[in-house]
């Protein structure tokens, strides 16, 4: 794992997750940045390396791979960085649940 080259703003966004092999989960996006993204996920994440699309509510997805995983937590690292802007009204619009809301209350 290398150290993350960014930092990443904390978040709420809920996400599907779809494994290569087609499996879907959900969570929820807890930090993000133009390079990669913290889920936690509402069941069990998926594994070190494993290749993955992240898609947001309301968008057709992220490739990505994860990095890291931590109990229900993991990393993951987009194959293509967010453009700026962009990146910047995804934070504006959903960061403002963010700090009023427990994880522990999401499942």
């Amino acid at each position: 794992m290398q150290p993350r080259q960014e930092t990443r703003s904390p978040i709420l966004w809920r996400v599907q997750v779809r494994a290569e092999n087609g499996l879907r989960s959900f969570g929820h996006m807890i930090d993000l940045s133009a390079g990669g993204c913290c889920i936690e996920a509402e069941d069990k994440p998926p594994r070190i390396k494993s290749r993955i699309l992240v898609r947001p509510d309301g968008l057709d997805g992220f490739a990505a791979q994860v990095q890291w995983v931590r109990g229900r937590q993991f990393g993951a690292a987009f194959d293509r960085p967010i453009y700026g802007p962009v990146l910047d009204h995804f934070v504006r619009k959903h960061a403002a649940l963010a700090p009023y809301v427990s994880l522990g209350a999401l499942g």
